[in-house]
């Protein structure tokens, strides 16, 4: 049995999705404590039950102490297996992250794993639906994954309500991941994502305008996309891209009460500036998101800046008998498989 203490590094709920999904692959056991030790509220909170509920489901798991509130869970894998799941993460509870959780697991089942999730789509402390579509799962397809991501209905914080389909095939022919140099840069672009109960203000407009305000001077942007669209709730999201030879780097902003709509897409254009000025391949949240796909494919990845979030990721994965490793230069490398071969031989 793997133990984890859930309270290490940044001590947060992707402790607990690693853990599980880790867990998944490598057919161990796995005991996790300390969830969520120095949050506001510890423990499970109910996105996190979903992100466990749904590995389980895939996975034929057995699990104790799944209940909101508990600080401490076991859970136990067998077979993974193609299915089709249906979940709502209730409220504005992260669909992505969700998403985020299970896929590596789906792409280790032996057919093609469908999955639609209700919750929302563009909040807080989560990749929003642009950037999950548009920069994490376009690595995805670069390293030899087939996934198919829609957004069938917008669900803006702090409201929630929205509705993503995410299509999964097997990962047979993985590639060795290697994001080192970014190449030469081939444009920038933006996707300003609004309510339509907000289209009177020119909230998405707005956005551009103070994205635009930032950027201009230095580069030009060549795709501009402003789009509202019906929603049971009303915000806007902001998602600006640079596309280079051999990466793409992302930056998104959600919009909240109090924040100019100007301001959210200035927000934008200073994250991005600054993951560019940094000529490394994999901006900061990418490098987080890409540790499972290391650890299973091998390789060597360059980030912008190696935060709490990855280092912690990186620990979590580790435990499983992995071997990531991260050098000064904020590069991360992994010498291949470790224990994944024996992901579908059961606990």
């Amino acid at each position: 049995m793997i133990e984890i203490d859930g309270s290490q590094g940044e001590g947060g709920g992707q402790v607990l999705r690693t853990s599980v999904a880790m867990s998944a692959l490598s057919g161990q056991t796995v005991h996790i404590k300390n969830i969520r030790a120095g949050r506001k509220e510890p423990g499970l909170r109910p996105q996190h039950l979903k992100a466990v509920e749904a590995i389980s489901l895939l996975c034929d798991g057995e699990e104790n102490g799944l209940r909101v509130g508990s600080t401490e869970l076991t859970f136990r894998p067998c077979q993974i297996k193609a299915r089709r799941l249906m979940l709502d993460v209730g409220t504005a509870g992260s669909a992505t992250l969700v998403l985020q959780a299970l896929l590596p697991v789906a792409l280790s089942a032996p057919g093609e794993v469908t999955v639609e999730v209700s919750g929302g789509t563009d909040v807080r402390w989560a990749p929003t639906a642009d950037y999950f579509k548009h920069i994490f799962c376009m690595f995805l397809k670069r390293i030899g994954c087939s996934v198919e991501f829609d957004v069938l209905e917008r669900g803006f914080y702090p409201e929630g309500g929205g509705r993503v389909r995410l299509s999964v095939l097997p990962w047979r022919h993985r590639r060795v991941i290697q994001v080192m140099d970014m190449g030469e840069m081939d444009s920038l672009g933006v996707f300003s994502v609004s309510s339509e109960q907000l289209r009177e203000r020119h909230v998405a407009e707005r956005q551009v305008h103070g994205f635009l305000k930032k950027m201009a001077p230095h580069h030009l942007v060549e795709s501009l996309s402003t789009i509202y669209l019906p929603s049971r709730s009303t915000g806007s999201s902001f998602l600006a891209y640079a596309d280079y030879m051999n990466t793409r780097l992302g930056a998104c902003v959600i919009g909240d009460r109090g924040l100019r709509a100007e301001d959210v897409g200035l927000k934008a254009a200073e994250d991005l500036l600054s993951e560019m000025a940094s000529k490394a391949p994999l901006d900061s949240h990418m490098a987080d998101q890409i540790i499972p796909y290391l650890a299973l494919a091998g390789g060597s990845v360059r980030a912008s800046k190696i935060s709490g979030h990855t280092r912690t990721n990186i620990d979590v994965v580790n435990s499983f008998g992995y071997g990531l490793k991260m050098a000064e230069d904020n590069t991360i490398s992994s010498d291949g498989p470790g224990v994944a071969a024996n992901a579908q031989k059961g606990p």
